[in-house]
């Protein structure tokens, strides 16, 4: 399958063709290739890539690497890939977010555990300083939430603002969610339901906006 080339990168490829194009331009391509790839399921054209050579820490100017378009989109057989090439499992973007906190976010079950088991930090912070399991209650992700409890993710820890992941499921009536908390200990460790539903209910709840929910 014949991907399109964008025009700009047509012209770079004219330019080495002519010219041929310094060293660093080419690596340039070759790890823009692999980032673009890391986006769709093709593993074996990542494969391909990684094998010439392609850097599995390229950024864009976000600061995204493949791991984290790959773990935010549930590409598993890619991330494995990366990882085995040395794709540093903790690396972030600007905003913070690392592979952990996408994949935790959009409820990519399978990715969490890969991640987890090649060591990621499960309590690892954004910028607005919410954890994964933060991230995966605000966004309703029950299985999410049980997995990284189920890991030992500090169900205790706070935002910028105070809000634990129970206050986030509160307030978006995530209610599985805070039954999944309360069965886990939450409610001993960070405080009852009813202090919760009484801060939200006070408004005293701010979702932290550092870092949105997009990610």
């Amino acid at each position: 399958m014949n991907a399109r080339i964008p025009a700009w990168r047509g012209a770079i490829a004219l330019t080495a063709t002519l010219f041929v194009a310094p060293p660093a331009l080419a690596d340039s391509a070759l790890d823009r290739s692999l980032f673009e790839a890391s986006m769709h399921r093709v593993p074996e054209r990542v494969s391909e890539l990684l094998k010439k050579g392609a850097n599995p820490n390229f950024e864009d100017e976000f600061g995204v690497t493949s791991l984290i378009n790959a773990a935010l989109r549930g590409n598993l057989r890619t991330a494995v890939l990366l990882l085995d090439a040395g794709a540093r499992v903790d690396e972030d973007g600007r905003n913070g977010c690392t592979a952990l906190t996408w994949a935790a976010r959009n409820g990519q079950i399978r990715m969490i555990e890969l991640l987890l088991d090649r060591g990621a930090e499960i309590d690892v912070r954004d910028l607005g300083h919410l954890t994964p399991l933060i991230r995966g209650a605000w966004n309703g992700q029950r299985e999410a939430v049980d997995l990284l409890i189920a890991r030992g993710a500090d169900v205790t820890a706070q935002d910028d603002f105070g809000n634990t992941a129970l206050t986030y499921a509160l307030a978006n009536d995530f209610l599985e969610i805070v039954k999944r908390l309360e069965l886990a200990g939450v409610v001993r460790k960070a405080g009852s339901v009813e202090e919760a539903k009484a801060r939200v209910a006070k408004q005293e709840f701010v979702p932290c906006t550092r870092a949105a929910s997009e990610g």
